[in-house]
């Protein structure tokens, strides 16, 4: 099992709205991306969480199919239309249990 975590800090000027819309976007990879185990997004918080406003939890079966999810266009899409746009900095971790 592969679990990965992903932590979101936005642009300055991201709306709320904007971060909404990511995060409802985030969570429909669930249905478009098979290789996902479970994907969860929300709003990170953590006292301790340095500006970085959304985290996503997910699982994977295998690296494999981390790599599968990576490279899926729907996954591809996200990233184009909402982390290039919105996105300042992210902190990603990954772990094989």
């Amino acid at each position: 099992m592969v679990y990965h975590s992903v932590l979101f800090k936005f642009k300055q000027d991201t709306s709320r709205q904007t971060t909404d819309a990511f995060i409802e976007a985030l969570t429909q990879l669930n249905d478009k991306i098979k290789a996902i185990l479970y994907l969860h997004a929300g709003y990170n918080f953590a006292s301790r969480g340095k500006g970085f406003e959304v985290m996503l939890a997910s699982a994977f079966a295998s690296k494999a199919k981390l790599e599968e999810y990576q490279k899926h266009p729907a996954h591809i899409a996200f990233v184009e239309n909402y982390v290039k746009p919105y996105v300042e900095d992210i902190i990603a971790g990954d772990i094989e249990v």
